[in-house]
């Protein structure tokens, strides 16, 4: 999970603020929208996708080095900046990954802009399903990689990676995510009802033990979407760290289909 080379680095001036983007690879526009603990480093996940895809990874407002800005309420608000990233990359079609909460907004972004290919959620938050969640605001910084990872060992190592980066900036992701997420818990009541609006091509990828969002909840996105759901073994709510080939794989061939 070291540091990627050939990564480039750059900062836009929108609407809402500078907003921080990394960039890899050639090829169709593929927009990762990460998670609630943010992207403090450069994912193998992603190194795969740049293979076949220019990757775009910016840092969501409030987040890593992206400005706060005060209009940023909820994620709808985030979406919409993402909506005018979408056109400053030219308006080319691009396709949408989102892990989390950046699966939360990918599809508020997918069901406002025609410039969405398609769309892949990893684990992704947003509606409400009857099934127990893991609650990751409550859990102790010792006891995440249990709550996140299959494999605990991989899931410490991640997140002392993740703070010798920058503790402060994984400070600040939680303080953003928690106004974000925390109540209700990682869901819209609304979202749901406009989700059959979403007419692009969709995929569910859900880790097998994620303990967050159980895999009831990648059920009840796959319905309502319309999309298939495909379970990655051996994977828990961080699938696209423990599984990185696997679900770069199952990217790439929904894609190309």
């Amino acid at each position: 999970m070291s540091a990627s080379s050939n990564v480039k680095e750059e900062f836009l001036d929108l609407e809402n603020g500078r907003l921080r983007i990394r960039r890899k690879g050639g090829g169709q526009p593929l927009l990762y929208l990460h998670g609630s603990h943010g992207m403090t480093v450069w994912l193998p996940f992603l190194d795969e996708l740049a293979q076949r895809f220019e990757v775009i990874a910016p840092d969501h407002p409030g987040f890593g080095q992206s400005d706060a800005s005060s209009s940023m309420d909820n994620i709808a608000d985030l979406a919409r900046v993402h909506l005018e990233l979408l056109d400053r990359l030219g308006g080319n079609k691009t396709h949408l990954v989102g892990h989390c909460i950046g699966g939360w907004m990918a599809m508020e972004v997918a069901l406002r802009s025609p410039l969405v290919a398609s769309l892949t959620l990893i684990n992704s938050a947003g509606i409400h399903v009857d099934a127990q969640k893991g609650d990751f605001f409550m859990c102790t910084p010792a006891n995440l990689p249990k709550m996140m990872f299959s494999d605990v060992a991989l899931g410490r190592r991640y997140f002392d990676e993740e703070r010798a980066a920058d503790d402060a900036v994984q400070y600040r992701n939680r303080v953003m995510a928690a106004k974000l997420g925390w109540h209700p818990r990682l869901f819209d009541l609304h979202l749901h009802k406009w989700l059959h609006r979403i007419r692009i091509p969709v995929q569910v990828l859900w880790g097998e033990e994620n303990r967050v969002l159980p895999k009831e909840f990648g059920a009840g996105l796959s319905q309502a979407l319309r999309g298939p759901l495909t379970l990655i073994p051996k994977a828990g709510h961080f699938a696209h760290v423990e599984r990185a080939a696997e679900c770069a794989k199952q990217v790439q061939s929904f894609i190309e289909r």
